[in-house]
């Protein structure tokens, strides 16, 4: 699954639980799932407060040069957001690539071509183990509050896999920022539809009749093998201030 207008409809459908502020939606994935998170940041910035992801990288935008950045922006009118990209510098695929993408990042979010280099330490770690991890930081990245920053977390020795190390310090980054407005740009959720059996393939488990349950996109039936690969690629955080 691959429909923009579905995410945008889930992340409004769990915007409207009360404990979830839809100004801080955030997209995330790893592999395949930070691919979708790359491109929906940029072609949704509208609705998303920030961007983070592992493994992955921003599909069709390379090393362009500024120009054909500024016609990317132009074109999709990209809004600046925290972005914090982590790869493993033995991940022969993405590593060269997350480094392009993050210098994308950097340029689209209007930040310093100044960069600096910090230790990070990752959960149940320290900066000695045996996979220690630094973050190139673009800073400096345009007017924004508060003051926002473009990273790139390595992990030494790290290859094409999950890390959950990487939760913590993804949250910890993302979890200041806000994106006003989103509500108003979110479609409207779809009710939930009543069960349908016109189709064999899908009417096992599910709703009464044992049907499974679906919205419509684009007068579409979404069946619930279709949730599976999207529901993964939005999550949603809106914590009370007291938390």
């Amino acid at each position: 699954c691959i429909s923009y207008a579905y995410i945008q409809m889930l992340a409004n459908i769990i915007s409207s639980e009360p404990r979830v502020d839809s100004a801080r939606v955030f997209v995330t994935g790893f592999s395949m799932g930070c691919m979708m998170a790359h491109r929906f940041a940029l072609e949704r910035s509208a609705i998303v407060a920030g961007l983070g992801c592992h493994g992955g990288e921003l599909n069709l935008v390379g090393a362009e040069t500024p120009a054909a950045l500024d016609v990317i922006r132009t074109r999709f009118n990209v809004q600046r957001m925290p972005v914090i990209l982590s790869i493993g510098d033995q991940d022969s695929t993405y590593f060269p690539l997350a480094r392009a993408d993050w210098q994308v990042w950097a340029y689209l979010n209007g930040c310093a071509r100044t960069n600096t280099t910090r230790a990070v330490v990752l959960p149940g770690g320290t900066s000695s183990t045996s996979s220690p991890a630094s973050a190139c930081v673009a800073s400096s990245c345009g007017p924004y509050t508060p003051a926002l920053e473009t990273m790139l977390v390595v992990i030494a020795g790290g290859v094409h896999t999950t890390d959950d190390r990487l939760a913590s310090p993804t949250w910890e980054f993302l979890k200041h920022f806000r994106r006003a407005g989103v509500t108003a740009l979110l479609p409207s959720a779809v009710p939930e539809a009543a069960p349908y059996g016109d189709d064999p393939a899908l009417t096992s488990g599910g709703g009464a009749s044992g049907a499974p349950r679906f919205a419509t996109v684009g007068g579409r039936k979404m069946g619930w093998r279709e949730y599976v690969p999207c529901v993964v690629l939005v999550l949603v955080w809106g914590r009370p201030a007291a938390w």
